[in-house]
């Protein structure tokens, strides 16, 4: 007999008897009276005095005693009779003792084999109450973390799982089934050996064993199996599609289809895919029928019913083959992905099933585009091997532009941000309709309301270097310029019908680094929500001129802004003012419209904008750090770091200075337009340098003088201002001196007052001046002579 279960017998019998024992005692009457035989009654028990200590039996004392002192006399040293101590007092209702235990677990650092399989006799569910338990920490999550990490990995060891698949076609019953059973305790990770075996011809004796360990762990191997059969090698597709099949696994019957008809397949996957879906529907469905199938798992999918269990935290386990491992193998996404990924696998099994039809293949590629940059990132580029890019390339420019139009129809983001990125490498000007009166499908992805998808639309159409406008081209430089303007600064906007409110909040923004502009009422917001600064939330309040849900509507009607994420403020300004809201009007109404809804009210109307965020009125930092927080996460994958921002400012100044280096499209475009986005840009030290060459090719008399005067401001680094006398000569080479007569003289007062400065400095100065003269018949007669 186990330390363990000995001892849990004896706990029990010491617990029992100490039952008995308190029942016996509260049944007898109080000392000193009535007939201890039961043949009279005692008298009633008097009210207890005041201050009379509480009833505590010494026969509860003496148990609990008794318990505690016979596990601590039969001095646990290994992990198995250690844990099942700490356990035994844990139930007894003493943490402080469990915590002696688990601390003495923690120093004896036993191997990784002894961790691993206390799991099984005291179930995982204990070792997560140990990591939980506010009282038994440190110790308790340590425990936790040692004994279910090396129970996982343990489960996971191809080794052990192999000898255990091994061992359930042991002629021996008994042996067979405790391997059985050790593989149900591994979990989904059994899945992997067990096809490799069966799959070996080598193993065929073995073969109707473990198929039948696999039906009988259904609960186990259904998940595992069924992404078994979208990449796996065809042995183990044929594998999985006979288990299913004999499951009778409803589930399997969109992912049987393909195999079980696409010309392609081989016979014997065809064959075990038919049996599969004969086992499950009775029959295999007609190529029509199959195809009509697929589609309307797209719409029941989109109607809510999805195949997968979620977590709190909406995330569910998806299962893929994995080549190294040759093995299905889990992962944890969110909801929103898993989802993704199911349509694309859908819609290349309608290609596969009927690859001729262009419909599918659009769809195919659109889904693809979808789940490739869902998961590896809106802001980062696909890598030109990825299998998306490949199809994308072979599907050809115009497929892409039609999978394009469908992402930016259905709202599919990813989709569209990956299509235009791909256009960049495979499209030409043909793509811009040049002779059309329409725009185009990439002019059109210009006034995308995502920021990527305008931003990768400006950047291909640059590099196709269209040789006359087109439907949409004064778009470019209006993108280029917000990606230039927004690079490296986090913008907010800030709406209430009170400014003084509205700078309160905006001054607490800017200690978080957000750089925040104010609007009140709801006509300035709109304008300035509008005009292209390209913000990275909006905050705003009901008290306002108009109620706030129909300032969110106004906003969300609106490209530029339908979807920035939003945070929504509502009611009372402090609980002082909750008085005077109520018996003054005037306070209560501000600016002509009564707040009267609260914030649960508010919420429930903008239930339906996943982008909002309804909160009470912030008040100080702590409170308004919070509410940006929460805002920010309703932007999701579409937020975009100040990293991306500097990288694609980087990316618009470069496609600036392209269209700027050429007297026609310089004017074709109208870059002069993004003038006053550059000259903010001075300031930025990531972008200063790439800036002023682009100014330095606009030569206009503002670009000059705000070259100027960062070439003459000594404060500045002096690869700042060297970049800055660069862009001046150019300016001046190409168009003359755009200066004024004072601001000229200014330059000769600065060099002049150099003498004391660095030698560096002296030179950006001097070569201020050079640049000056090299355009003027003579110095003017009011400056001083240039040394």
């Amino acid at each position: 007999m186990s330390f363990a279960r000995s001892l849990t017998l004896k706990l029990l019998g010491t617990l029992l008897v100490t039952a008995l024992l308190l029942a016996h005692a509260a049944a007898q009457p109080p000392m000193g009276g009535g007939d201890p035989f039961g043949a009279g009654g005692a008298p009633p028990a008097g009210p207890r005095k005041p201050g009379a200590p509480p009833v505590a039996p010494d026969e509860i004392r003496r148990a609990e005693s008794i318990v505690i002192q016979q596990i601590r006399e039969s001095n646990p040293t290994t992990a198995l009779q250690i844990i099942g101590a700490a356990q035994s007092v844990l139930n007894f209702g003493r943490p402080d003792e469990c915590k002696k235990y688990l601390e003495k677990f923690v120093a004896g650092k036993f191997p990784d084999d002894q961790l691993a399989a206390l799991p099984a006799t005291y179930g995982s569910a204990f070792f997560v109450d140990l990591g939980s338990n506010e009282k038994l920490q440190p110790e308790g999550a340590q425990v936790s973390t040692q004994v279910l990490t090396a129970a996982k990995k343990a489960s996971e060891d191809p080794a052990r799982l192999a000898a255990l698949v091994k061992a359930v076609s042991d002629t021996n019953f008994e042996a067979a089934s405790t391997a059985l059973t050790k593989l149900e305790q591994a979990g989904p990770n059994l899945v992997g050996p067990v096809l490799q075996a069966i799959a070996d011809p080598a193993r065929s004796a073995e073969h109707q064993r473990l198929y039948a360990a696999l039906i009988d762990l259904a609960d186990t191997t259904t998940a595992p199996l069924l992404g078994t059969l979208a990449a796996a090698p065809e042995a183990q597709q044929i594998i999985a599609a006979n288990v299913l099949g004999e499951l009778r696994s409803r589930d399997a019957v969109r992912h049987l289809l393909a195999p079980a008809l696409a010309p392609e397949a081989s016979p014997p996957l065809q064959a075990a895919a038919r049996r599969a879906l004969t086992k499950i529907m009775g029959g295999v469905p007609k190529l029509h029928e199959s195809e009509l199938y697929l589609l309307r798992q797209f719409e029941q999918l989109k109607d809510g019913q999805q195949p997968f269990t979620v977590d709190a935290d909406n995330n569910t386990i998806v299962w893929q083959w994995d080549d190294a491992s040759k093995a299905p193998k889990a992962s944890t996404l969110p909801l929103q992905d898993a989802l993704r990924q199911l349509y694309a696998r859908l819609a290349t099994d309608l290609v596969k099933i009927n690859a001729k039809n262009p419909e599918y293949q659009r769809l195919r590629l659109l889904h693809q585009l979808e789940f490739a940059k869902a998961i590896g990132g809106q802001g980062r580029p696909l890598a030109p091997t990825s299998p998306v890019v490949v199809l994308a390339k072979e599907a050809g420019p115009d497929m892409v532009v039609d999978v394009l139009s469908l992402a930016m129809t259905q709202k599919m983001h990813a989709a569209a941000i990956g299509a235009t990125e791909i256009l960049s490498l495979t499209g030409d000007a043909k793509l811009l309709s040049e002779d059309s009166p329409y725009m185009s499908v990439l002019s059109t992805a210009l006034t995308h309301a995502d920021r990527r998808v305008r931003n990768a639309a400006a950047l291909a159409i640059v590099k196709y270097q269209p040789q006359k406008a087109f439907p949409g081209s004064s778009h470019v430089v209006e993108v280029l310029g917000d990606a230039v303007r927004t690079a490296g600064v986090d913008r907010a906007l800030v709406i209430d019908g009170r400014g003084d409110y509205a700078q309160t909040i905006a001054g607490l923004l800017a200690d978080q680094g957000y750089l925040a502009e104010i609007a009140v009422g709801s006509h300035d917001a709109f304008r300035k929500a509008t005009n292209g600064t390209d913000y990275e939330f909006i905050l705003v309040s009901d008290v306002l001129d108009l109620p706030v849900t129909e300032m969110v509507q106004l906003l969300r009607r609106d490209r530029r802004t339908a979807l920035l994420p939003i945070g929504v403020i509502v009611g009372t300004d402090t609980v002082a003012d909750v008085p005077k809201i109520i018996h003054d009007r005037n306070y209560r109404d501000p600016v002509g419209k009564i707040r009267s809804r609260s914030v649960d009210d508010v919420a429930v109307l903008l239930a339906n904008d996943s982008r909002t965020y309804v909160a009470p009125r912030p008040h100080n930092a702590e409170t308004v750090s919070f509410l940006t927080g929460e805002v920010r996460k309703r932007a999701g994958r579409d937020w975009t770091s100040r990293e991306e921002r500097l990288a694609n400012g980087r990316a618009a100044l470069a496609a600036l200075k392209t269209l700027a280096s050429d007297k026609d499209t310089l004017n074709r475009y109208g870059v002069l337009r993004t003038e006053p986005a550059l000259i903010a840009a001075l300031n930025n030290p990531t972008l200063l340098a790439p800036a002023a060459e682009v100014l330095g090719m606009i030569a206009s008399p503002k670009a000059q003088t705000a070259l100027v005067d960062v070439a003459s401001q000594v404060l500045r680094p002096l690869s700042d201002r060297q970049a800055a006398l660069a862009g001046l000569q150019v300016a001046i080479k190409s168009r003359g001196i755009g200066l004024t007569k004072q601001q000229i003289l200014d330059q000769y007062a600065r060099y002049n007052a150099s003498e004391n400065l660095d030698s560096e400095t002296q030179a950006v100065l001097s070569g201020v001046l050079d640049a000056l003269e090299s355009r003027r018949p003579a110095v003017p007669t009011s400056a001083p002579a240039k040394p």
